[in-house]
């Protein structure tokens, strides 16, 4: 047996807050919903109805403080019960090392001082 299908739209964080619509058949009602990170619930999107739309519901949830942190977050939408995703959503934090970027800089310039020399002796044997 299979439910209501429904389909999610125009996911956004605005303001600390993950947003979107979801939308399913005319006269349904809304999946219970929650969002994961790491496997564990840390809370479930709120579910407003869209006035004047029926089967249309917008979700918002605060993102949570305590995934915040250095590296790469991401956070799962499911439907409860199924676990269907329903969306992903990552964070991603990190401040840039002033090293790294030099290192990073000063090897892009050699690469393209061998290709241009590459280049060049090419293009004097073709002449």
């Amino acid at each position: 047996m299979t439910g209501p299908a429904y389909t999610l739209s125009g996911p956004r964080i605005e303001a600390g807050i993950w947003r979107a619509r979801l939308e399913g058949p005319a006269g349904a009602t809304p999946p219970p919903i929650a969002a994961l990170h790491r496997d564990r619930e840390v809370g479930a999107p709120s579910v407003t109805p869209v006035p004047g739309r029926a089967g249309a519901w917008d979700l918002r949830l605060p993102v949570p403080a305590e995934i915040i942190a250095e590296g790469i977050e991401t956070v799962v939408i499911v439907e409860r019960g199924s676990n269907s995703v329903l969306a992903v959503f990552s964070l991603a934090t990190a401040l840039p090392s002033e090293d790294d970027l030099r290192a990073e800089l000063a090897r892009l310039r050699a690469e393209f001082d061998l290709l241009s020399r590459a280049f060049r002796r090419h293009c004097a044997e073709d002449e």
